[in-house]
């Protein structure tokens, strides 16, 4: 296709993380559809190429990086000629499109002052550039004023030594008023703590993000429990984080939850905790199949996160047909479907129980629900829509006219 539009992605990962599922998935369906856009995914999750993706990893880089940045922040990090590489690479391109810039395997200043001249559209997908250091802030609202003293560095990206006010005035400097940035946010939360910060409303836009409906979709819950050896009848409910140690994630909550109402839980991803009378901690699930087989055998998914942007988990379980129950925190209230109440307040353990406990009282997961939860998903966060809705924003980054926000269920611009 000589006339499409040729957009360089750049991701820390292909494959590992929220964001590298979303950045794969899109990329797959700007690819796959009628809207002459042609991407190229290049990231560090390694160094093999496979058809529209690219690998670009050091090695050791990550692992060197992790020391320096905890020594130093933004300014030691080194990457080892990753950034010089696609300054080169993206002269054939007509829009960068950026995702994650943390993640120690990208000097992401050397690779802006590159892109000047570039269109460069770039996802956010937590609070980092928002904040002067973490992913997200927690309960600590210094970003509002500076980032002066940060409370939190053993949270990620971990710092021994506090460098979060100089590199919060560095980003201030070199990202909030950029001039060639486009930024799309997957949440109206994410937004408005963008608005907040000093972004341009003109340069932002609300897009949420897609689900990869290749790999999850409809099940029969019978059968997807046979799979998993687990018990046909009993209620089951499920928790799914990458790191369920991650005390943002909630895993305590869910716990207090399961215990509350007597009820069976399984929890998947790392974890250090063992299983316990009504929680089965079964690790990491690598396979996307069976991952979509552990939605479809829950009752419901549980995502009790204390912050949170908008999880692939939450969209995934839909797309599954399984409804979910979350806190009102972050962007989760904005992943629950109107028709469905199933949002609690913040660290409310037992406004949650209570809401799952009258789920469970009225039937559970039903046929009917499943579908109407199913058929809602694919409507909200098929990925030949979002494509769509980025197709518009390289459109707009191109013409140098910044990006109105755009309503994140129609794509149509938000007056």
């Amino acid at each position: 296709m000589p006339d499409s539009l040729r957009v360089c992605m750049v991701s820390t990962s292909a494959t590992r993380g929220g964001a590298a599922k979303m950045a794969a998935t899109l990329a797959a369906a700007l690819n796959s559809s009628e809207l002459g856009v042609r991407a190229i995914l290049y990231h560090c999750g390694d160094h093999l190429t496979a058809g529209d993706v690219v690998g670009l990893r050091r090695p050791l880089s990550r692992q060197i990086n992790a020391v320096l940045a905890r020594l130093g922040g933004d300014e030691l990090i080194c990457d080892f000629g990753v950034a010089r590489q696609l300054t080169d690479l993206v002269r054939d391109f007509d829009v960068v499109h950026l995702h994650n810039l943390h993640g120690y395997y990208l000097d992401y200043r050397r690779l802006l002052d590159g892109l000047r001249e570039k269109p460069v559209v770039w996802t956010w997908h937590d609070m980092w550039p928002i904040t002067g250091r973490c992913g997200f802030s927690l309960e600590c609202a210094k970003w509002q004023t500076g980032c002066v003293s940060c409370p939190n560095l053993g949270y990620y990206p971990t710092a021994w030594i506090d460098w979060a006010s100089r590199d919060f005035k560095s980003r201030s400097a070199r990202l909030v008023g950029s001039t060639n940035l486009s930024i799309v946010a997957p949440s109206r939360w994410l937004a408005e703590l963008g608005l907040a910060r000093g972004y341009s409303s003109a340069r932002l836009a609300v897009i949420p993000n897609p689900v990869d409906l290749g790999h999850f979709g409809p099940g029969t819950r019978s059968v997807a429990r046979t799979r998993l050896g687990l018990a046909d009848q009993a209620p089951l409910l499920l928790f799914v984080a990458a790191k369920c140690d991650d005390p943002r994630k909630g895993f305590d909550d869910f716990c207090a939850v399961a215990a509350r109402l007597g009820v069976r839980g399984i929890a998947v991803g790392h974890s250090s905790r063992r299983s316990t009378r009504l929680v089965d901690v079964v690790g990491p699930v690598h396979s996307q199949a069976t991952l979509a087989d552990f939605y479809r055998a829950a009752d419901a998914l549980v995502v009790p996160s204390s912050s949170d942007n908008y999880p692939n988990t939450t969209i995934e379980a839909q797309a599954c047909g399984t409804p979910v129950f979350v806190y009102r925190t972050g962007g989760l209230p904005e992943q629950v479907p109107p028709f469905w109440s199933g949002v609690a307040e913040p660290h409310d353990i037992d406004g949650l129980a209570k809401l799952i406990q009258a789920f469970l009282r009225d039937g559970g997961k039903t046929d009917s629900l499943s579908v109407r939860i199913g058929e809602h998903a694919v409507a909200t966060w098929s990925p030949d829509a979002a494509a769509a809705r980025y197709r518009a924003v390289y459109a707009r980054a191109l013409g140098r006219k910044g990006v109105s926000s755009l309503h994140p269920r129609t794509g149509t611009e938000l007056t």
